[in-house]
């Protein structure tokens, strides 16, 4: 939430990893995102003081291999 905001003022900035919000003096974040993802499909809506951030997930490259453990 950013109450008092213009949206002009609101720049956002993701890589893969990361997610920076800026908007204007009035408020600064950088979040670590939980998994990786495609900031150039990213979309934000600003309504009502509430700024929505949708990043879409970066699929993961095949499943991970794992080593199978015989049970003695």
């Amino acid at each position: 939430e950013t109450p008092g905001v213009d949206k002009s003022e609101i720049e956002l900035n993701a890589t893969e990893k990361e997610l920076e919000i800026k908007a204007g003096d009035k408020y600064y974040k950088k979040l670590e995102l939980p998994v990786e993802v495609i900031p150039e499909k990213a979309k934000a809506t600003y309504k009502n003081g509430v700024l929505e951030v949708r990043i879409p997930r970066k699929k993961p490259k095949g499943r991970p291999k794992g080593t199978r453990i015989t049970v003695e």
